[in-house]
């Protein structure tokens, strides 16, 4: 479930003491989460549901243990969750995310799992061509491109 959430450009941010920065965390511990996602409710029980399901899968890992701990103590939304006992995947759909220079960009997801290891898992997302998102993803690309030549500059 580790992802790394930028949402400021450059910035990474949503990170958890217990482990490398992560969605959960994100959206449980990361105020700027509230503004990043239409659906801030679905997103947290979906990550909960997740996370309950991968703890089912591997129930000895020590950084999911270590995650879990640290949300159940920092967060009174995600022990509430957690308590529910609330079990699923999530492995297509679409979001609506919010951004502060692009608007909202919607992305159409696909999960694809791994047959050699069930508890792994590659997220595809992908805007239509001619969608305005897509519009608003070569911005962010360039963007980012212009920041990564900047950085080699320096």
């Amino acid at each position: 479930m580790d992802y790394y959430t930028r949402i400021e450009k450059g910035e990474l941010t949503g990170v958890s003491d217990a482990s490398a920065p992560n969605l959960t965390s994100f959206v449980f511990l990361e105020p700027a989460a509230a503004r990043f996602y239409d659906d801030l409710d679905g997103a947290a029980a979906t990550c909960v549901k997740i996370l309950r399901a991968q703890a089912g899968a591997t129930p000895h890992d020590k950084q999911l243990s270590q995650l879990v701990g640290e949300l159940t103590t920092r967060s009174e939304d995600f022990s509430a969750r957690w308590a529910a006992h609330d079990v699923g995947v999530h492995r297509a759909g679409t979001k609506i995310l919010h951004h502060h220079e692009v608007g909202e960009p919607t992305l159409g997801f696909k999960e694809l799992a791994l047959d050699s290891e069930p508890s792994i898992a590659l997220s595809a997302y992908i805007a239509e061509p001619t969608a305005p998102t897509a519009e608003r993803l070569q911005l962010l690309a360039a963007w980012n491109a212009a920041d990564a030549t900047e950085l080699r500059r320096i």
